[in-house]
């Protein structure tokens, strides 16, 4: 039946139309709360309503980020059990709208474990086998908190659940917002979130592409196009702590080396030479010839291959490590920069034949086998029903990467499964491979790494990471700490000499760069002197002890000199640190039987007198250490009598010609030529001496 209408009675039906689903719209859904029904491009108002949504093109705010689609609220799963379980079947609703990209699993399965203070849940398809990462994992750890997190389930209208904190009932995660859908390659769920403030997104280990879309609620639309839903929550309640409570489920980092603090070469100002570097690598490995390896275009000349890092048996891992060991019988190496494992390609499906060019990205479409299909079976991978932005954004999900048909896993898994996993794998391949080739560690040591290595948590951090009840941190972007105790600014405008920065009102900040170095700070914003002849702007927050080391041209002569402490004072005239030392490249498995020495320090001062308490907790065999020659504090409000100065009850000789006190900056120098020998006596050294 075709039906004709004039344009007057077209103007009538629109307006119907519009008037009717803005109706709807404002009556069922306020417009903060909206998950937007038409994420992919080219809205409209007629697609919008062919999918079952609804559509409110009135008052459009895009600043606000509502979308003039949404989906309506019942769009969703009910629970067939009860909802005091922990494994709950789902069955799709019979009012919600069906998936936008695909057939909705009318099933799933809802699970959740109490991890500790935390939770781990799960929803899955019933009776299906979805792909999961293969890395290892803890997925039951006993998270300890001050903290606890606890689950309420509602099944009203859809099944739904919120995720609140004991202590408080603040909800963290509450899912009543509806818009679940599950479909093979479209998976999307909503929350509101407790606050609008979210930090963290960036690049994950995760089985496919996914995006996170954030509303003015506060909410959070996660949209992914293929794995599973599955999450971990953390009490906290700082954030410092949620990250140790989360790397109790990964690991923590790695050990890095010693050497690693030294200067570094870019390889993009330090180019190899040429005559030097072979160019008929193509002859090398007549095995390729004829197979069905994924190849494309990246720096060298003609194509590359990618190794499948994701091999199950292990044996790509064993052939990568035995290329690292016969690399390093030509080049004696200390590490590899392993780049571009995104993975990344400058051309694909295209490659260059018979370059003479030094830039592999001048391409020729030889080949054509190796484009990624626009069509056939395998053309779902990369053309999916919903491409996430960045796709919608590039045209394809293999733009600059390999095509999404390409087989990993020994031929188990598409590369549309695990391209987000390709790196992961490739670092994990390669620190196998230093380890076995070269049997050092392979990139800073410092007491803090040492900390986080053992502890969990963060080196670099944001600064509302220490000052979490500080709302002026929240938006510090250009600025980070340095562990809990230093303050770096760096200068990120061409041609500046100074750079504004925030010193928190929490604490006291020294300054240890050239500008009023050792003195006090003030708090809160300051334009910072910054020329180029100058350091950086630096800052160490009083109550913090640093071990240090003067520098030399390289770290193997760094590590021959002296060793030096830098107290900062603390308002109670306090301050605490500790120092890790090790060989600084052996690769540690197991700090229980590991050769390295700790210390840690408490330093405190009152008006008669002060004294530095060095405790021995670890001691290492045949691992010397370099004398303790300087001990520098900021903010030392007493007048010290150096000269009576005792070490554990016995005098000590300082050389008051090199150590020296200002009464104007409240800053203490105490330096002497093998002063404080750590490889003797212990496991206690007590510095004391009184002031005038």
């Amino acid at each position: 039946m075709v039906v004709h209408l004039d344009r007057s009675q077209e103007f009538r039906v629109r307006v119907s139309l519009n008037i009717l689903a803005w109706a709807h719209a404002q009556n069922t859904v306020d417009k903060a709360k909206r998950i937007d029904c038409y994420p992919d491009p080219n809205p409209s108002q007629a697609g919008c309503l062919q999918r079952g949504c609804n559509f409110d093109g009135s008052d459009w705010d895009p600043t606000m980020g509502n979308p003039t689609c949404f989906f309506p609220p019942n769009t969703g799963y009910i629970a067939e059990d009860s909802i005091n379980s922990n494994v709950i079947t789902l069955k799709k609703s019979p009012s919600s709208v069906s998936n936008l990209f695909g057939q909705d699993f009318q099933e799933l399965v809802f699970h959740v474990d109490e991890i500790g203070s935390g939770l781990h849940i799960t929803i899955v398809p019933k009776n299906q086998t979805r792909y999961r990462p293969l890395i290892t994992i803890n997925p039951s750890p006993m998270i300890q908190s001050s903290d606890k997190l606890n689950i309420i389930k509602n099944n009203d209208t859809i099944f739904s659940f919120i995720i609140q904190r004991q202590s408080s009932g603040e909800r963290i995660w509450d899912t009543s917002i509806g818009g679940l859908l599950y479909a093979d390659k479209f998976l999307q769920i909503a929350a509101y979130l407790a606050s609008d403030r979210i930090y963290g997104f960036g690049e994950h280990v995760h089985t496919s592409i996914k995006e996170v879309t954030l509303g003015p609620a506060p909410h959070l639309v996660y949209r992914t196009i293929g794995g599973q839903l599955e999450f971990f929550f953390f009490p906290g309640p700082t954030p410092e702590e949620v990250i140790q409570q989360f790397q109790q489920v990964i690991g923590t980092p790695f050990l890095p080396a010693y050497w690693a603090l030294g200067f570094h070469n870019a390889s993009f100002v330090e180019w190899p030479r040429y005559d030097m570097v072979p160019q008929n690598v193509q002859t090398q490995y007549p095995l390729a010839n004829g197979t069905k390896i994924m190849l494309g275009s990246m720096w060298p000349d003609f194509n590359v291959a990618w190794p499948d890092f994701l091999d199950p048996t292990g044996q790509t891992a064993k052939w990568w490590s035995n290329e690292f060991a016969l690399f390093r019988q030509t080049v004696a190496i200390d590490g590899m920069w392993i780049d571009m494992n995104e993975p990344a390609v400058f051309g694909t499906g295209f490659y260059t034949e018979n370059s003479t060019s030094k830039d592999p990205r001048i391409k020729s479409p030889k080949n054509l086998h190796l484009m990624c299909p626009d069509v056939g079976p395998d053309s779902e991978y990369d053309s999916p029903p919903y491409l996430t932005k960045s796709g919608y954004g590039s045209g394809k999900l293999a733009s600059s990467s390999l095509c999404m048909c390409a087989d990993t896993a020994r031929n188990t898994q598409k590369f549309y499964n695990t391209r987000s996993l390709y790196g992961y794998s490739e670092m994990a391949a390669t620190s196998y491979a230093l380890k076995n080739a070269i049997g050092k560690r392979g990139a800073i040591i410092s007491s803090l790494h040492f900390s986080v290595s053992l502890k969990g948590g963060t080196v670099a951090r944001p600064v509302l990471f220490e000052f979490p009840n500080n709302p002026t941190t929240y938006d510090l972007s250009m600025q980070f700490m340095w562990g809990p105790a230093m303050m770096i600014i760096p200068v990120t405008s061409a041609n500046a000499t100074s750079v504004n920065g925030y010193l928190p009102i929490d604490a006291i900040w020294y300054s240890a760069y050239d500008y009023f170095y050792g003195s006090p700070m003030e708090n809160g914003f300051t334009d910072f002197q910054a020329p180029t002849n100058y350091l950086i702007p630096v800052f160490v927050r009083g109550g913090y002890i640093l071990p240090r080391q003067r520098p030399s041209v390289t770290t193997t002569l760094s590590r021959q000199n002296e060793m030096q402490l830098l107290i900062a004072l603390d308002t109670k005239n306090t301050a605490k640190g500790e120092l890790y030392w090790d060989d600084g490249e052996t690769v540690v498995d197991t700090l229980a039987t590991y050769n390295y020495h700790h210390f840690e320090f408490n330093f405190y001062a009152q008006t008669s007198s002060a004294s530095l308490n060095i405790t021995m907790t670890k001691q290492a065999t045949n691992l010397p250490l370099q004398s303790l020659d300087n001990i520098e504090i900021f903010g030392y409000p007493y007048n010290p009598n150096l000269k009576s100065a005792t070490l554990n009850g016995q005098p000590i000789a300082i050389n008051t010609v090199m150590s020296s006190y200002s009464p104007f900056t409240k800053m203490l120098n105490i330096t002497t030529t093998n002063f404080l020998n750590l490889n003797k006596g212990g496991p206690t050294w007590i510095l004391s001496w009184n002031n005038q």
